[in-house]
């Protein structure tokens, strides 16, 4: 039979500072995407991750409640939950790309791609696109 090995000691103190480092590291990533997709993030959006930036600079977490999340972590639940929505609304800007200008009364305009002439098959009307 295998004894059962002791459980590791755990440095608080190191994984704590690893934890925040992370955290530092995924807010400014978020940043920086926003920043380059053109995602328009509110005003609000925009203060809370750079609050969020300061107080994990500074204190190494970003909450004090031990009711909001694990007492370890950089983060609380509901500020892990944001970050994961305003990085959502950033990719989905960047997928998006730029929009192209609409003009004159917003409705799409078609153009006839090919017609119905000769060489066409039979009950096949024109194509259309936007």
């Amino acid at each position: 039979m295998n004894p059962k090995k002791p459980p590791a000691k755990r440095d608080f103190a190191k994984e704590k500072a690893r934890k925040s480092a992370r955290a530092l590291a995924k807010i400014r990533k978020l940043q920086r995407l926003a920043e380059a997709s053109g995602a328009e993030l509110s005003d609000w959006e925009g203060e809370f991750l750079s609050s969020l930036e300061e107080r994990v600079e500074t204190y190494g977490a970003a909450f004090r409640d031990p009711d909001k999340g694990a007492i370890g972590e950089s983060l609380s639940m509901l500020q892990a939950q944001k970050l994961r929505e305003v990085e959502r609304k950033a990719r989905d800007a960047r997928r998006a790309g730029p929009k192209p200008p609409q003009s004159g009364s917003g409705a799409p305009s078609l153009t006839v791609v090919s017609g119905g002439g000769a060489g066409a098959k039979e009950g096949r009307g024109p194509v259309w696109r936007r």
